[in-house]
């Protein structure tokens, strides 16, 4: 019975037929390798990986394939209902940034953060997700810094996300003996000690991993989420509901993750959102009406011109305040921006009819040397 009704609400979580399954392209590697499912047996999908390439609410780059695949996997034998949630990025394509709340954190000179993503066309039209940060500064010893601005001191042996001047992101445990933030980090979020590091689960034994609300059925059972970079150096996002620490580290790892940090916890508090962003009048029509039980669209807050659209990262994601991250907040937050890589838009045809792919770039064939493309190609006739 539980197995069936587990069934059921993934389809709904992932929103139906609306994703399918991917498979790895050799050429670059990604999306990994198949997530081993760890409760037998399976439930349908669980650790394979679902694309979002025909997803209205999730950008992509032009010409390559999405930077974003889910998929799910249960780790708890007395909790076979329950289910780690991940949504994985490759960030080769895919930028990590952090904003600093308009309450949290405060720093010791009470200086205090936007709240915002920048409103900036720049920013906007690359932005295509958002999410909770770690604990709020009363509930934690760790630090932050956001765009060179440091509101919290570092705290060795911290679990730590951070993101580098190069743009490049990171996962890791701060080292001790490093008071003092490298000059190439710009950005940086700590949360407890990490809850995977080099594969090992909880390798500080940790006893604390936060607080439940009154009322809840035990102290330990609860929503969670975290991050982590995998082995082969891709990020994720996770998120559970009834989830204990080990539950949570148990799906990081089945996921390859080499090191996590956990972030937030308890429903309401914990959330992923995937935004589409462009001037008004420019989004693609939806050819449907919305499900307001977890997509919305609407003007984008404290700037006038330009329209969002989101969605929650699952249906069952109770997060509250949603859509939350686009406008101005509190606590401070995590947001990702696609980077900008070949092979982009096809070019216009200036000649019509237009000759079989005039104008489409083609990276095949090329002196690549990896991914991101080095080199795209086309041709197209300029003079009708």
């Amino acid at each position: 019975m539980f197995a069936e009704d587990a069934a059921k609400e993934v389809v709904a979580d992932l929103g139906g037929a609306k994703i399918k399954p991917t498979y790895t392209d050799p050429e670059i590697g990604w999306p990994p390798a198949q997530i081993t499912p760890i409760l037998s047996p399976p439930l349908p999908n669980e650790g394979v990986w679902l694309g979002t390439d025909d997803d209205p609410f999730v950008g992509k780059n032009p010409g390559v394939p999405t930077p974003f695949v889910q998929t799910f996997v249960r780790t708890d034998p007395q909790r076979s209902y329950a289910r780690v949630y991940v949504t994985l990025w490759d960030p080769r394509q895919v930028a990590l940034h952090m904003v600093a709340g308009t309450v949290e954190p405060v720093s010791a000179t009470g200086e205090v953060g936007t709240g915002q993503i920048p409103r900036t066309p720049e920013v906007l039209n690359k932005l295509v997700a958002g999410f909770n940060g770690g604990f709020q500064a009363v509930h934690f010893e760790g630090g932050m810094q956001s765009n060179g601005t440091l509101y919290l001191p570092p705290k060795p042996y911290s679990g730590t996300i951070a993101e580098l001047r190069d743009g490049t992101t990171v996962v890791g445990t701060w080292p001790d003996g490093q008071p003092e933030v490298p000059d190439d980090i710009l950005s940086f979020r700590q949360n407890l000690v990490p809850i995977v590091k080099d594969g090992v689960i909880n390798p500080y034994k940790q006893t604390k991993w936060g607080g439940t609300p009154p009322g809840s059925a035990d102290s330990i059972h609860t929503t969670r989420s975290g991050v982590c970079i995998t082995r082969d150096g891709f990020v994720g996002y996770f998120f559970g509901n009834d989830m204990t620490p080990e539950s949570l580290g148990k799906g990081m790892v089945a996921a390859g993750c080499a090191q996590a940090v956990h972030l937030d916890m308890n429903a309401g508090h914990t959330g992923f959102e995937f935004y589409r962003v462009a001037p008004t009048g420019e989004l693609p029509d939806l050819m449907r009406p919305l499900q307001n039980d977890w997509e919305a669209e609407s003007s984008v807050p404290l700037l006038a011109g330009w329209s969002f659209r989101a969605r929650r990262m699952i249906k069952g994601m109770p997060h509250m305040l949603f859509p939350r991250y686009i406008g101005r907040d509190g606590r401070d937050f995590m947001y990702l921006t696609l980077r900008a890589v070949l092979p982009g838009e096809p070019l216009i045809a200036r000649v019509s009819p237009a000759e079989p792919n005039e104008g489409v770039w083609r990276t095949k064939g090329l002196p690549q040397h990896g991914f991101p493309y080095a080199i795209a190609t086309t041709t197209i006739r300029p003079d009708a």
